[in-house]
């Protein structure tokens, strides 16, 4: 409708500038009064002017018609060159687009829609909901819109919310694929797993080539522990989408879970030729070198990773690791502060960064941030054996004890603590104790030869008594 109204008043605008021309003719009107005795003339007057007001209606005629032809030119224009924006991933011009032909035409679906994934896409969410609730109030039969309301809903955790909207979907049109496979996921996390599978499985006897519907029942049977019938689905999935980044990842991790590196690492490589800002491949790539030892590489595909998003946990996570092993304390300190930045509730980070400060010799900084991940974690065992050394050179033996019988009472095979307990139990005289210590070391772990060396000590000094 607003498209009418700029046309309208681009031809008003035309006949303003007709009317003042025909008001400078019409001055000449008053020479008819002073020429009454040249009537000849003022009748040729009057004939040129009528065929001049003609002319001038039908350029306006003319104007008019012209005019409209331009807006829809560029309407469609606008629309074209908004597709080709979003093709090429120019998000922000593609909204720039859609935004103006909107203006024109606030119920265009088709073009709501796609603001509304240029939203998505962008994470804004609030306004790609907005763009799909209008549709809906235009169109309610509209199942693309309540199915990525759903997903947005699921994404916010609005679990019968996001169920409702995929259903809605569904009544619509039975047969849409990704609303079927979408409920399958939602039914995944509440751990109805066979409800899920059915779903994926009823996708793709509608559409075998669905690679969504292969790939989520490759998750599925990955989660499960399912490795063959895992690789199968991802491998179909790179049948019918053989561009599907994902699912060449994961084909990745099982392959290198599985000792053959260098499919694994051909599969994060491809991953990465198609998208080369998949950062979880760089990721992968960096622990992969990692595992192998080859430290140098390892840090560079991390920090290519962080290059990309500097607020990647697990990337961060890594390269800790990698300064740790490269003996770079400082560097490692940094990464576990920015670890515990992203996610402060990670007690494993705050373990590890107490293991950086006790390197370097900071006793209380070491003791602060093993308590931390004991208060995240009442039964992360290792944290107590770490404070356990850190009482035990500060001379604290009765807490140090306590603090190591705490992480054995969580892990009763925790070999090491058994034995430092031991070195406790001997050290103070309690020859008994101690063995009862090594004992259970040595049945732990019957390869520890420094332990049968300790119990020999023992015995034969308890034979002497």
């Amino acid at each position: 409708m607003k498209m009418l109204q700029v046309l309208k008043y681009a031809s008003l605008s035309q006949k303003i500038g007709i009317q003042s021309q025909l008001n400078s003719c019409l001055l000449f009107s008053t020479t008819k009064k002073l020429l009454k005795s040249q009537q000849s003339t003022t009748n040729q007057f009057l004939q040129n002017f009528i065929k001049r007001k003609q002319n001038l209606n039908n350029k306006s005629i003319q104007f008019y018609s012209s005019s409209q032809q331009f807006s829809q030119q560029d309407f469609q224009n606008l629309i074209s060159q908004g597709k080709s924006y979003q093709e090429k991933g120019m998000t922000k011009e593609a909204n720039l687009c859609y935004q103006q032909i909107l203006q024109m035409d606030p119920q265009e679906q088709s073009l709501l829609y796609d603001l509304g994934n240029i939203f998505n896409t962008n994470g804004e969410v609030e306004n790609a909901k907005q763009c799909y609730e209008k549709i809906l109030k235009i169109n309610p039969q509209s199942y693309l819109a309540h199915n990525d309301l759903g997903k947005i809903c699921q994404n916010r955790k609005c679990i019968e919310d996001a169920k409702l909207h995929y259903e809605s979907a569904l009544k619509i049109n039975p047969e849409y694929c990704m609303a079927i496979v979408n409920l399958g996921t939602l039914y995944q996390g509440q751990g109805k797993i066979e409800d899920a599978q059915q779903l994926y499985e009823k996708a793709l006897q509608l559409d075998n080539k669905f690679y969504q519907a292969h790939f989520n029942l490759a998750l599925l049977y990955d989660d499960q522990g399912m490795i063959e019938q895992a690789k199968q689905y991802y491998e179909q999935t790179l049948q019918t989408n053989s561009e599907y980044y994902p699912a060449l990842h994961n084909l990745g991790l099982i392959y290198q879970n599985e000792g053959h590196y260098q499919e694994a690492r051909r599969c994060y490589l491809i991953a990465l030729d198609i998208n080369p800002q998949f950062y979880q491949a760089y990721i992968s790539l960096g622990y992969f070198y990692f595992s192998l030892g080859m430290l140098e590489e390892a840090q560079q595909y991390c920090e290519k990773a962080l290059q990309i998003n500097d607020k990647l946990l697990d990337a961060h996570l890594n390269l800790a690791l990698i300064y740790d092993s490269k003996d770079m304390i400082e560097e490692a300190r940094q990464s576990y502060e920015k670890v515990l930045q992203i996610n402060p509730n990670l007690y494993q980070a705050q373990n590890n960064l107490g293991l950086i400060y006790r390197k370097k010799q900071m006793l209380e900084e070491a003791k602060a941030c093993y308590q931390k991940s004991i208060q995240i974690n009442e039964q992360y065992s290792q944290a107590y054996y770490n404070l356990s050394s850190i009482h035990y050179d500060q001379g604290n033996i009765q807490e140090a004890k306590q603090c190591l019988e705490q992480a054995i009472k969580i892990n009763p095979l925790y070999d090491q603590a058994h034995y430092n307990l031991g070195l406790i139990y001997y050290n103070q005289g309690q020859l008994e104790e101690a063995k009862r210590c090594f004992m259970k070391v040595v049945l732990i772990n019957p390869q520890d030869f420094q332990v049968h060396d300790v119990l020999r000590e023992i015995n034969n000094y308890l034979k002497k008594e």
